[in-house]
């Protein structure tokens, strides 16, 4: 009885330990893609008793080198270059139409308090982008059409949520000034400092700060019209402490001509493209990517000019790695490991957003955020969401 109870208790261990490893392994992909001259192995979760072996269809997944528990296919893709930058840049955007911040109440004769805006059903975020059939170009376009109405109701083209409105809204004149009014506050553009990821040798195009510009007020992405960049000179340097974010304060080199275009303002970056003539006022330097799940916690450095002179390697840890599609511009998870950083930034600052993240010599990822209680630490975003 006890031989058939002991055979009976490893029996039941040893299927229960095979179960555990084939639910393990059940998180290794089927299939994965590297450039030439990537480990595989980097890509594939380690775990105890697991042994990789190339085969011809493959790599196989094997436990204690006897049972074959996975196979996975692997395909070799030529090496993509792109240029890593780290160049402190600044940008400034036209907003595609009025953005409307926020609604104020008209003070008219009698004391009593109107809002001509919101009685015409103008909300916090839409966007105004014409008035009596013709187009506003910026603020001073709707001031001036509403100081001329002389209280007589304007026709106002609105854009919210992607949907075109038409509301007609009737300007109050106003007991302080004796001009007339509708009770908005708007924005027709949108400026700061930020720092260029990347750009294609081939192409020229390029990707910059790791997230969108959003609005200030609104929280939401600025709608873009057009935008450009410029060279920034940084003039002075807030070290971040716990609780208080640093920042780079610099002025825009308009004088010199603009370095490219913005085309798009996207959720995990602004792109567009160089002009050509100032793809040499950049300190790009060829860089190959590093493929989907080859990110691994440990060493990296990211590439950043806040000195002002010259792009500098600057050493992290990364921390962590998440890859669920929620966490976007919050993939990586670093800390800022570089004495000589740490003591002219305090770790991580705004305005370094887009500074590249290098590991093993390739281009892995962007610096998106600070830890608002910790700015030695920060988050990034993984190259491949950036593109």
């Amino acid at each position: 009885m006890k031989r058939h109870s002991v055979a009976r208790t490893l029996g039941i261990a040893l299927f229960a330990i095979l179960l555990t490893y084939t639910g393990m392994v059940r998180s290794i992909p089927s299939s994965i893609t590297i450039f030439q001259g990537e480990n595989a192995d980097s890509q594939l979760k380690k775990l105890p008793g697991i042994e990789l072996e190339n085969d011809q269809e493959g790599m196989s997944v094997k436990w204690l080198g006897l049972f074959r528990l996975k196979k996975v296919n692997v395909s070799v893709v030529p090496d993509q270059y792109l240029m890593a930058c780290g160049n402190v840049a600044g940008v400034k955007m036209e907003i595609d139409g009025l953005l409307v911040i926020s609604l104020s109440d008209v003070e008219i004769q009698g004391g009593a308090s109107v809002n001509p805006a919101k009685d015409a059903g103008i909300r916090t975020g839409d966007r105004i982008t014409g008035a009596q059939g013709q187009e506003l170009h910026n603020a001073q376009d709707l001031l001036g059409l509403v100081k001329g109405s002389n209280g007589t109701t304007l026709s106002l083209d609105v854009m919210r949520l992607g949907t075109k409105l038409t509301l007609e809204v009737k300007p109050e004149r106003a007991a302080g000034d004796g001009q007339y009014h509708i009770g908005v506050w708007i924005r027709d553009s949108a400026a700061g400092i930020g720092t260029i990821t990347y750009y294609d040798p081939e192409t020229l195009d390029f990707g910059a700060l790791g997230h969108g510009i959003s609005d200030i007020d609104t929280k939401e992405l600025v709608p873009l019209k057009r935008g450009k960049i410029f060279e920034a000179a940084i003039i002075s340097i807030k070290k971040g402490m716990p609780g208080s974010p640093g920042e780079l304060s610099g002025v825009f080199m308009e004088d010199w001509g603009p370095v490219g275009t913005v085309e798009e303002n996207m959720e995990c970056g602004i792109y567009g493209s160089l002009e050509p003539a100032k793809r040499g006022s950049l300190e790009g330097r060829p860089c190959p990517l590093g493929s989907p799940g080859a990110v691994r916690e440990g060493n990296a450095v990211i590439l950043s000019d806040i000195a002002g002179a010259g792009v500098t390697s600057y050493d992290v840890q990364i921390l962590k790695i998440i890859r669920d599609p929620v966490s976007g511009k919050k993939s990586i998870s670093l800390q800022v490991s570089d004495e000589d950083l740490l003591a002219v930034t305090g770790g991580i600052i705004q305005g370094m957003s887009g500074s590249p993240i290098i590991q093993d010599g390739r281009l892995v990822g962007a610096v998106t955020h600070v830890f608002v209680n910790d700015p030695q630490r920060g988050y990034g975003i993984l190259i491949e969401r950036m593109q």
